[in-house]
């Protein structure tokens, strides 16, 4: 997308670290939801709704190195917000 193009809750996203790559699943540590991890390829980057966001499906762990879950199902935290 170009940069101020308005997105809407079924766009699809890819989030990645700077200097690190892209976010991707990794193993299943809380019931019903996949741990995120980080890989350089780009081809395994990992995908979900820009409206997952806003829905709180992406909740921080309690245990170190304070891991980021995804929660497919429900709202289960606060939600996110994008800032530039």
């Amino acid at each position: 997308m170009h940069n101020g193009a308005i997105m809407i809750g079924v766009d699809t996203v890819t989030l990645t670290v700077q200097h690190h790559g892209s976010v991707v699943p990794r193993s299943n540590r809380l019931s019903g939801a996949t741990v995120l991890g980080v890989t350089v390829r780009q081809s395994e980057a990992f995908i979900f709704k820009f409206d997952d966001l806003d829905k709180g499906r992406f909740v921080p762990g309690k245990d170190e190195p304070f891991p980021l879950y995804y929660v497919p199902q429900g709202r289960v935290s606060a939600g996110w917000e994008l800032v530039l």
